[in-house]
């Protein structure tokens, strides 16, 4: 078995080295673009036009 039973084993020290969520964007800065993008896919999805962002399972993304 992989993953973090195997990795935590014998030297998980949560105290030293919390976990933390890769993200570059703080709330403060990524909310209002987030807000923007489904303001716009809203007005699109209205008017009939392609949404922006939408995943692509075949591709992989």
């Amino acid at each position: 078995m992989t993953g973090p039973p195997v990795l935590l084993r014998g030297s998980f020290v949560p105290m030293r080295s919390p976990s933390t969520p890769h993200t570059a964007n703080p709330w403060q800065t990524a909310q209002p673009l987030l807000a923007a993008r489904i303001t716009e896919n809203v007005r699109r999805f209205a008017a009939g036009d392609e949404l922006l962002g939408r995943v692509d399972l075949d591709a992989g993304y």
